[in-house]
């Protein structure tokens, strides 16, 4: 599914999502050669642990904090 101009933000799935049920089944390009679905989810695991596209997490400036990227609480939705 081709979604408008990305904003690199939480809006970017609202455009995805018009339907809760069916937001795990679509799927969306970022733009950069990769996809996410309207949960996020990019479709790949690390060690077991499904990876979601960063710039769909809940607060601006995530990323920057001195507590990054363990340690902080910039990145819980």
């Amino acid at each position: 599914m081709k979604i408008g101009k990305l904003s690199y933000t939480r809006s970017d799935l609202e455009q995805l999502n018009d339907n809760k049920s069916e937001r795990k089944d679509k799927w969306a390009s970022d733009g950069l050669g990769g996809i996410f679905n309207g949960e996020g989810f990019t479709g790949r695991k690390d060690d077991g642990h499904r990876v979601f596209k960063a710039h769909l997490m809940n607060k601006e400036g995530f990323g920057q904090s001195p507590d990054c990227p363990f340690d902080c609480d910039c990145c819980f939705i």
